[in-house]
């Protein structure tokens, strides 16, 4: 419930509200995974991209067969032009 209410959050375009939604939610269940990917997207609401790679990292690693977080991944490292690691 907590992730869903950090989604709404960053709809009402209020990264720091989901941000505190997620840091809740991280206290119950930190190896949660979609929590770091949602982190990663307020970060980068934040245009914290450092922060928004290093959360989406955790998330790949929590669950490396998410396509969906692969992806955003993906794009975030060609958006950092580290192209390679992208791949």
């Amino acid at each position: 419930i907590l992730v869903e209410a950090a989604n709404g959050s960053m709809i009402e375009k209020d990264p720091i509200g989901a941000l505190q939604h997620l840091k809740v939610a991280e206290s119950y269940d930190p190896k949660y995974a979609p929590i770091y990917h949602a982190k990663a997207l307020a970060f980068h609401m934040r245009k914290d991209y450092a922060r928004a790679l290093a959360e989406m990292k955790i998330a790949v690693d929590l669950d490396p067969t998410n396509s969906y977080a692969n992806n955003t991944y993906g794009k975030l490292l060609m958006d950092a032009k580290r192209i390679a690691e992208a791949e």
